[in-house]
């Protein structure tokens, strides 16, 4: 459902740049290990401590992840054929125009290969809060 509206955002002037996007990308990494202190599985968690007790604010956090995942992918999905930086003489490409149908399908694949990694990576991180 987050998607669709992350899609939408891109409508408005965009103030990540290509080369900002790492940066965004290693803080939403950071933000993952933020769920082990949250009251995340309150009945089956060891000694690992919780912050924030309250559910507020699992949701706000759930909602700044899935919001940025459609929004960073997206944008990423759209620096992969376009000029990255129309304002550098000369504009810069990642590829060339003849293999940006490959490149697309690429990124689609290993869009769709995080997606499904996450989904899987979900009982991990249920099982090592459970355990710590």
């Amino acid at each position: 459902m987050s998607i669709p509206i992350a899609n939408g955002l891109l409508f408005l002037p965009s103030q990540i740049g290509h080369d900002q996007m790492r940066i965004y990308v290693y803080i939403r990494v950071l933000l993952i290990p933020a769920f082990c202190f949250l009251n995340y599985i309150p009945d089956k968690r060891g000694v690992l401590p919780v912050l924030c007790t309250s559910n507020w604010c699992y949701l706000i956090l759930g909602v700044i992840m899935s919001l940025s995942s459609g929004y960073l992918s997206s944008l990423s999905m759209m620096y992969i054929t376009s000029d990255a930086c129309s304002y550098q003489f000369p504009p810069f490409r990642y590829v060339s125009p003849e293999r940006a149908r490959t490149a697309m399908m690429m990124a689609a694949f290993f869009l769709i290969s995080g997606i499904v990694a996450g989904i899987l990576f979900a009982p991990i991180l249920a099982g090592f809060i459970s355990l710590f």
